[in-house]
Protein backbone atom coordinates (compact mmCIF):
# COMPACT_ATOMS: atom_id res chain seq x y z
CA UNK A 1 0.00 0.00 0.00
CA UNK A 2 1.17 3.58 -0.62
CA UNK A 3 2.87 5.55 2.11
CA UNK A 4 3.00 9.26 2.85
CA UNK A 5 6.36 9.31 1.04
CA UNK A 6 4.69 7.99 -2.11
CA UNK A 7 2.06 10.73 -2.07
CA UNK A 8 4.69 13.39 -1.34
CA UNK A 9 6.85 12.22 -4.25
CA UNK A 10 3.81 12.24 -6.54
CA UNK A 11 3.01 15.81 -5.51
CA UNK A 12 6.60 16.82 -6.28
CA UNK A 13 6.33 15.36 -9.78
CA UNK A 14 2.98 17.05 -10.39
CA UNK A 15 4.36 20.40 -9.21
CA UNK A 16 7.44 20.09 -11.40
CA UNK A 17 5.38 19.26 -14.48
CA UNK A 18 3.01 22.15 -13.85
CA UNK A 19 5.91 24.56 -13.32
CA UNK A 20 7.49 23.39 -16.57
CA UNK A 21 4.26 24.46 -18.31
CA UNK A 22 4.53 27.91 -16.78
CA UNK A 23 1.39 27.58 -14.64
CA UNK A 24 0.87 29.99 -11.75
CA UNK A 25 -1.05 27.41 -9.74
CA UNK A 26 -2.47 23.92 -9.89
CA UNK A 27 -5.65 22.52 -8.34
CA UNK A 28 -5.28 18.99 -6.95
CA UNK A 29 -8.10 16.72 -5.85
CA UNK A 30 -7.27 14.04 -3.28
CA UNK A 31 -9.06 11.33 -5.25
CA UNK A 32 -7.02 12.13 -8.36
CA UNK A 33 -3.75 12.13 -6.45
CA UNK A 34 -4.60 8.79 -4.85
CA UNK A 35 -5.49 7.34 -8.28
CA UNK A 36 -2.18 8.60 -9.65
CA UNK A 37 -0.26 6.80 -6.91
CA UNK A 38 -2.27 3.66 -6.21
CA UNK A 39 -5.72 3.64 -7.73
CA UNK A 40 -9.00 4.73 -6.21
CA UNK A 41 -11.54 3.68 -5.11
CA UNK A 42 -10.22 0.47 -3.59
CA UNK A 43 -10.90 -1.59 -0.48
CA UNK A 44 -7.42 -0.91 0.93
CA UNK A 45 -7.13 2.76 0.06
CA UNK A 46 -5.04 5.25 2.06
CA UNK A 47 -7.18 8.33 1.54
CA UNK A 48 -6.63 9.73 5.09
CA UNK A 49 -2.85 9.57 4.49
CA UNK A 50 -3.24 11.19 1.07
CA UNK A 51 -5.34 14.04 2.47
CA UNK A 52 -2.92 14.51 5.36
CA UNK A 53 0.04 14.90 3.00
CA UNK A 54 -1.85 17.41 0.86
CA UNK A 55 -2.78 19.51 3.88
CA UNK A 56 0.74 19.44 5.35
CA UNK A 57 2.24 20.43 1.99
CA UNK A 58 0.28 23.69 1.98
CA UNK A 59 2.24 26.92 2.21
CA UNK A 60 1.32 30.59 2.44
CA UNK A 61 -0.84 31.48 -0.54
CA UNK A 62 -2.27 27.99 -1.01
CA UNK A 63 -6.03 27.60 -0.67
CA UNK A 64 -8.48 24.83 0.19
CA UNK A 65 -11.13 25.06 -2.53
CA UNK A 66 -13.33 22.31 -1.14
CA UNK A 67 -13.26 20.30 2.08
CA UNK A 68 -15.65 17.31 2.25
CA UNK A 69 -17.73 16.80 5.43
CA UNK A 70 -15.43 13.99 6.59
CA UNK A 71 -12.37 16.22 5.97
CA UNK A 72 -10.55 13.08 4.80
CA UNK A 73 -12.45 12.40 1.59
CA UNK A 74 -11.57 12.08 -2.07
CA UNK A 75 -13.17 15.44 -2.89
CA UNK A 76 -10.68 17.46 -0.86
CA UNK A 77 -9.40 19.99 -3.40
CA UNK A 78 -6.48 22.35 -2.81
CA UNK A 79 -5.05 25.08 -5.01
CA UNK A 80 -1.26 25.11 -4.76
CA UNK A 81 0.60 28.23 -5.85
CA UNK A 82 3.56 27.81 -8.19
CA UNK A 83 6.50 27.71 -8.29
CA UNK A 84 7.06 25.47 -5.29
CA UNK A 85 10.57 26.61 -4.44
CA UNK A 86 11.24 23.76 -2.05
CA UNK A 87 10.64 21.29 -4.88
CA UNK A 88 13.74 22.40 -6.77
CA UNK A 89 15.79 24.11 -4.06
CA UNK A 90 15.77 21.48 -1.35
CA UNK A 91 14.39 18.12 -2.43
CA UNK A 92 16.23 16.37 0.42
CA UNK A 93 14.10 18.35 2.83
CA UNK A 94 10.97 17.01 1.10
CA UNK A 95 12.20 13.44 1.46
CA UNK A 96 12.85 14.01 5.16
CA UNK A 97 9.40 15.51 5.61
CA UNK A 98 7.81 12.58 3.79
CA UNK A 99 9.59 10.13 6.08
CA UNK A 100 8.34 12.05 9.07
CA UNK A 101 4.85 11.87 7.55
CA UNK A 102 5.17 8.09 7.38
CA UNK A 103 6.24 7.86 11.01
CA UNK A 104 3.40 10.08 12.18
CA UNK A 105 0.70 9.02 9.73
CA UNK A 106 -0.59 6.09 11.75
CA UNK A 107 -1.09 8.10 14.95
CA UNK A 108 -2.34 11.15 13.11
CA UNK A 109 -4.85 9.18 11.07
CA UNK A 110 -6.26 7.65 14.24
CA UNK A 111 -6.50 11.10 15.80
CA UNK A 112 -8.19 12.60 12.73
CA UNK A 113 -10.64 9.73 12.48
CA UNK A 114 -11.48 10.10 16.16
CA UNK A 115 -12.10 13.82 15.67
CA UNK A 116 -14.55 13.10 12.85
CA UNK A 117 -16.27 10.40 14.92
CA UNK A 118 -16.52 12.72 17.93
CA UNK A 119 -18.18 15.41 15.82
CA UNK A 120 -20.67 12.87 14.51
CA UNK A 121 -21.55 11.52 17.96
CA UNK A 122 -21.81 14.97 19.55
CA UNK A 123 -23.93 16.22 16.64
CA UNK A 124 -26.39 13.43 17.42
CA UNK A 125 -26.26 14.17 21.16
CA UNK A 126 -27.11 17.85 20.74
CA UNK A 127 -29.35 17.33 17.71
CA UNK A 128 -27.56 19.92 15.56
CA UNK A 129 -24.77 19.88 12.95
CA UNK A 130 -21.34 20.58 14.39
CA UNK A 131 -18.14 21.51 12.58
CA UNK A 132 -14.68 22.99 13.10
CA UNK A 133 -14.80 26.68 13.87
CA UNK A 134 -13.81 29.69 15.93
CA UNK A 135 -15.93 31.40 18.53
CA UNK A 136 -16.00 34.72 20.31
CA UNK A 137 -12.57 36.36 20.35
CA UNK A 138 -10.62 33.20 21.13
CA UNK A 139 -7.69 32.84 18.65
CA UNK A 140 -8.14 29.09 18.25
CA UNK A 141 -10.13 26.83 15.95
CA UNK A 142 -12.09 24.29 17.97
CA UNK A 143 -12.93 20.84 16.62
CA UNK A 144 -16.63 20.81 17.52
CA UNK A 145 -18.64 24.02 17.22
CA UNK A 146 -22.29 24.84 16.49
CA UNK A 147 -23.16 27.61 14.06
CA UNK A 148 -24.60 29.76 16.85
CA UNK A 149 -21.60 29.23 19.14
CA UNK A 150 -23.67 27.71 21.93
CA UNK A 151 -21.93 24.33 21.67
CA UNK A 152 -18.13 24.36 21.75
CA UNK A 153 -15.70 21.53 22.34
CA UNK A 154 -12.46 19.89 21.32
CA UNK A 155 -11.48 16.29 20.61
CA UNK A 156 -8.35 14.78 22.21
CA UNK A 157 -6.88 11.41 21.25
CA UNK A 158 -4.26 10.86 23.96
CA UNK A 159 -2.31 8.15 25.71
CA UNK A 160 -0.04 7.80 28.73
CA UNK A 161 3.73 8.10 28.23
CA UNK A 162 4.87 4.68 26.98
CA UNK A 163 1.48 3.44 28.12
CA UNK A 164 2.34 3.83 31.82
CA UNK A 165 3.50 7.26 33.00
CA UNK A 166 1.53 10.46 33.41
CA UNK A 167 2.01 12.78 30.41
CA UNK A 168 2.91 16.24 31.84
CA UNK A 169 2.96 17.96 28.43
CA UNK A 170 -0.49 16.60 27.60
CA UNK A 171 -1.75 17.60 31.04
CA UNK A 172 -0.61 21.17 30.33
CA UNK A 173 -2.39 21.10 26.99
CA UNK A 174 -5.61 19.92 28.63
CA UNK A 175 -5.35 22.73 31.21
CA UNK A 176 -4.90 25.27 28.42
CA UNK A 177 -8.01 24.05 26.64
CA UNK A 178 -10.06 24.09 29.83
CA UNK A 179 -8.94 27.66 30.47
CA UNK A 180 -9.88 28.73 26.92
CA UNK A 181 -13.26 27.02 27.04
CA UNK A 182 -14.12 28.68 30.34
CA UNK A 183 -13.62 32.07 28.66
CA UNK A 184 -16.28 31.30 26.05
CA UNK A 185 -19.93 32.30 26.70
CA UNK A 186 -21.29 29.01 25.35
CA UNK A 187 -24.12 26.92 26.82
CA UNK A 188 -22.29 23.61 26.38
CA UNK A 189 -18.50 23.44 26.71
CA UNK A 190 -16.57 20.19 26.75
CA UNK A 191 -13.52 18.09 25.90
CA UNK A 192 -14.11 14.65 24.42
CA UNK A 193 -11.29 12.13 24.87
CA UNK A 194 -10.47 8.94 23.02
CA UNK A 195 -7.90 6.14 23.08
CA UNK A 196 -6.82 6.02 26.76
CA UNK A 197 -9.39 7.01 29.39
CA UNK A 198 -6.66 7.13 32.04
CA UNK A 199 -5.42 10.46 30.70
CA UNK A 200 -8.60 12.48 31.43
CA UNK A 201 -9.30 10.47 34.58
CA UNK A 202 -5.85 11.16 36.04
CA UNK A 203 -6.07 14.82 35.04
CA UNK A 204 -9.41 15.14 36.82
CA UNK A 205 -7.97 13.50 39.94
CA UNK A 206 -5.32 16.21 40.13
CA UNK A 207 -7.13 19.28 38.82
CA UNK A 208 -10.83 18.41 38.57
CA UNK A 209 -11.75 20.60 41.53
CA UNK A 210 -10.57 23.63 39.53
CA UNK A 211 -12.88 22.99 36.58
CA UNK A 212 -16.00 25.14 36.69
CA UNK A 213 -18.19 24.45 33.68
CA UNK A 214 -16.28 22.30 31.20
CA UNK A 215 -17.51 18.73 30.81
CA UNK A 216 -15.08 15.87 30.19
CA UNK A 217 -16.38 13.04 27.98
CA UNK A 218 -14.77 9.74 27.02
CA UNK A 219 -15.86 8.26 23.69
CA UNK A 220 -15.34 4.54 23.11
CA UNK A 221 -14.58 4.13 19.41
CA UNK A 222 -15.75 0.53 19.27
CA UNK A 223 -19.11 0.89 21.01
CA UNK A 224 -19.52 4.62 20.22
CA UNK A 225 -20.64 5.08 23.82
CA UNK A 226 -20.18 8.60 25.14
CA UNK A 227 -19.45 8.68 28.88
CA UNK A 228 -19.37 11.77 31.09
CA UNK A 229 -16.35 11.74 33.42
CA UNK A 230 -17.02 14.73 35.67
Amino acid sequence: MPTASDFQKALTIIFQNAQAQGLSHIDIRAGDLHSYVWGYPSSNHRMPVCCGVMRRTMKTGDEILHAPPSELGANLRIRFKLPRRSEHVNQKSNVKIAKEHDEASSKENLSMRFEVLARTILSKKFGIPLAKGKVSKIPKEFDIVSSDGKVVGDAKYLTMVKGKRLPPAKFSMIAEHVWLLEKIPATHKFLVFGNDRRVPQEWLKKYGNLVKNVVFFFLDEQTRKLEKLN
